[in-house]
């Protein structure tokens, strides 16, 4: 009894502090301070996208898509994460299932559509296979505001890692057509750019490799990344699953697979 009347406390003290707040926020905050408000209301979405299920796509745990070996290694994850940073990938269930996929799989070689900073470009390289080539694309470095691959440059990871150059919808990704075990995308999220950065990813990857989408939000089905991935899932008749806890959504792709997405 005493356990219950607590659990009523704690929820009416709860409601308390938060509903006012909550109110005042989403009315006279529009006006007061929208930059707030919408970063309010921002990360309630992003609460959603994490612990929520998808309604479009099954939500599974990573180690039930990939179950790997039952001696399995752990998983490696290096970072500064103590640091504040915005707009990159710090959330840790990303970050790890990224890495258990990498890790369970070994894949020898692997292409990131956008490399930002590059804190995922070195956790896939340090969780791939010791003979592992990451191949990394970003904008030119006049042509954008952060240090693109800072976080892996001097270290020992970097001589695993090839930074390539480019507008991703221009980018000439022939010489990798076919020969790719993981395709990482994870650059510009409007729905021209994911699309097309999709198609590359499809062209380039075997038979049996597997895409990854970074940003996958089931809240938000306007988003470009969310409008792609429903798209490609629609083409090549179901498969992409979203990973529990994550804004990701990943894909082992076959044969059958590559030819409906790249004779588009």
């Amino acid at each position: 009894m005493s356990y219950n009347w607590a659990v009523i406390k704690y929820y009416a003290q709860l409601t308390t502090a938060v509903i006012p707040s909550l109110l005042w926020q989403i009315t006279v905050g529009v006006f007061l301070s929208p930059k707030k408000t919408y970063r309010l209301l921002e990360r309630i979405l992003e609460l959603k996208d994490l612990y929520q299920t998808d309604k479009n796509l099954p939500s599974k745990n990573i180690n039930e898509i990939c179950p790997g070996d039952p001696n399995f290694r752990d998983i490696i994850i290096v970072g500064n994460y103590h640091t504040e940073r915005s707009s990159d990938t710090r959330q840790l269930k990303e970050l790890s299932s990224i890495a258990y996929l990498c890790r369970a799989m070994s894949f020898n070689a692997i292409f990131e559509i956008g490399t930002f900073v590059g804190r995922m470009t070195r956790i896939i390289a340090i969780n791939s296979g010791n003979k592992a080539k990451v191949f990394t694309l970003d904008l030119p470095q006049d042509m954008v505001p952060h240090i693109v691959g800072e976080f892996y440059r001097d270290t020992e990871d970097a001589e695993r890692i090839t930074q390539l150059y480019g507008d991703s919808r221009l980018f000439d990704y022939s010489k990798w057509y076919d020969s790719i075990d993981f395709c990482w995308v994870d650059a510009c999220h409007d729905f021209d750019f994911a699309y097309s950065d999709t198609i590359a990813a499809f062209k380039m990857v075997k038979d049996g490799g597997w895409v990854g989408w970074h940003d996958y939000r089931h809240s938000a089905p306007w988003a470009g990344v969310t409008k792609t991935v429903k798209r490609i899932n629609s083409m090549v008749g179901g498969g992409i699953v979203h990973i529990c806890g994550t804004t990701t959504a990943i894909l082992q792709v076959t044969a059958d697979m590559k030819k409906k997405v790249c004779s588009v």
